[in-house]
């Protein structure tokens, strides 16, 4: 069972304020000191993660890699994150979780989207009503 997890997110506004964020998980609680705030140069989603997932892994020797990685994105993102973490000879799970399409968009404020949790062989929809 993995006890350790980092979880990758970005954002940005409009083009602007180009941001990621790593959150870990460690041994039942939150590691708030070793959280990390990136600037990225990327404009788009795909290009933002590559950045912040490569500039993690360059950190590897400092700061050794965890027992998972959680992304916020779909396969295209978790098959980057697969690629980026063997270019450097590591062997890491990983999993990432994005909102079901529903008409083109993601409906996240309406409550309508299912998650979909995607790992190297196996996805799974989850439902709206499911807690955990």
């Amino acid at each position: 069972m993995p006890t350790r997890f980092e979880c990758f997110d970005n954002s940005q506004m409009m083009g602007q304020a180009k941001v990621g964020a790593m959150i870990i998980w460690d041994e039942d609680k939150f590691y708030k000191e070793d959280y990390r705030l990136y600037n990225l140069e990327a404009n788009d989603e795909y290009g933002q993660m590559r950045e912040m997932l490569t500039r993690r892994v360059e950190r590897f020797k400092e700061n050794p890699p965890p027992d998972l990685w959680v992304i916020d994105g779909g396969k295209t993102l978790l098959n980057l994150a697969y690629d980026i973490v063997q270019s450097v000879g590591v062997n890491l799970d990983i999993v990432a979780i994005a909102k079901e399409k529903v008409d083109a968009k993601a409906h996240r404020a309406k409550g309508a989207a299912k998650d979909i949790l995607y790992t190297k062989d196996e996805v799974f929809k989850l439902e709206t009503s499911d807690k955990q």
